[in-house]
């Protein structure tokens, strides 16, 4: 293997439009792990584990689309 002398700094631009929960997975009473997988258009761009826990874990409670909204919040202050 050749190294850059100097490294290269390779910057991408992705515009996320959607994300597809793939799996949770839940420890009862204390957290959960969302593995989501990040969509520009139909295509698969990259994956992120969201851990949710505490006070978020507490008002999770029986609607799931307070889930899909947590993620979305998440993901709009990681990438703001």
């Amino acid at each position: 293997m050749s190294e850059l002398n100097p490294p290269i700094t390779k910057t991408d631009i992705t515009t996320l439009t959607s994300f597809e929960i793939n799996q949770i997975q839940v420890k009862l009473n204390t957290s959960a792990q969302v593995l989501i997988y990040l969509k520009a258009g139909d295509n698969i761009v990259a994956s992120d584990m969201i851990l949710i826990e505490g006070a978020d874990y507490a008002n999770w409670g029986s609607d799931d689309q307070y889930i899909v909204n947590f993620i979305n919040n998440y993901l709009r202050t990681k990438y703001s």
